[in-house]
């Protein structure tokens, strides 16, 4: 048997290549199957990006991509496979900043790469994947969902910095800008309101073919504890399902039993696990 590396320029073809792979378990790869959808649709979003396939006589076993500055995101694989991949991830540009994926295969990655890479573990986040297929009754706090515009570029940003702070991705504030601007421009940031003041955030992710990916829950400190992030969350996922999706996506930090609890109050169910780890170089 003889297993191979593939690197792909064009995301179409990557896309015919691993999506048989991707679609055995939707939820678990949503990011991935989202990242395609991007690439082919949105092609000046991320003008720099490195995909691969692997297969094992011909036939696809694992996938992996690198859309700068996101970590590398990586499927289940044969652990003979591995060796491959860290040559691949050796042969970038920049070294990701960390990876994702499965747990098991995260871990089969994590000693030989440190080695590799000569590199050290900065942090490590379980996390749990949810999935919607309907809203369950909720009660909504007041106030009203309404989408971001132009005049919410500056706090837009400055919540940006501040998730991405919260859930341990660091502060870049020119990626918090080059995001709010993204995001304002393709109407995929949504607020919770009340008496005019902008009191939670949250966010539509890449699509894949049978749903949407719900990002970037975010409710600043001293407006928490009151329901605000969790109507948001149940207000912009009903209407994707109303809007013809059959599922919606989520990403949970496992260490945050208050935010699973209430997904799962909203009708989010967990389907797969995952671990996301960030390096220091």
């Amino acid at each position: 048997m003889k297993l191979t590396l593939q690197q792909f320029e064009d995301p179409a073809a990557f896309k015919a290549a691993v999506f048989p792979l991707l679609l055995e378990n939707e939820a678990l790869y949503c990011v991935g199957l989202g990242a395609i959808d991007i690439l082919i649709n949105e092609p000046k979003r991320y003008p720099a990006y490195t995909l691969a396939g692997l297969f094992l006589d011909g036939n696809v076993v694992g996938a992996a991509w690198i859309l700068p500055p996101h970590p590398l995101g990586i499927t289940a694989m044969p652990e003979g496979a591995i060796p491959e991949l860290i040559k691949f991830a050796l042969t970038q540009k920049m070294p990701p900043p960390g990876v994702v994926g499965p747990p098991s295969v995260v871990e089969l990655f994590l000693s030989p790469w440190l080695i590799a890479a000569k590199c050290g573990l900065k942090s490590r986040m379980a996390q749990r994947i949810f999935e919607l297929s309907r809203v369950n009754p909720f009660p909504a706090s007041a106030g009203a969902m309404r989408v971001a515009g132009e005049r919410d570029l500056g706090l837009l940003e400055q919540w940006n910095v501040e998730f991405s702070r919260d859930v341990g991705l660091g502060d870049d504030p020119i990626l918090a800008r080059d995001n709010a601007i993204h995001a304002i421009k393709n109407r995929s940031r949504f607020f919770w309101e009340v008496d005019g003041e902008v009191v939670a955030m949250t966010g539509l992710g890449g699509k894949t073919p049978s749903g949407i990916r719900i990002t970037s829950v975010f409710t600043p400190p001293r407006r928490r504890g009151r329901g605000y992030a969790s109507s948001l969350v149940a207000r912009l996922s009903e209407r994707q399902l109303h809007e013809g999706r059959r599922f919606c996506f989520l990403y949970a930090d496992v260490a945050n039993p208050v935010a699973n609890r209430i997904y799962q109050k909203i009708g989010y169910k967990a389907v797969s696990d995952s671990t996301y780890l960030a390096f220091q170089y």
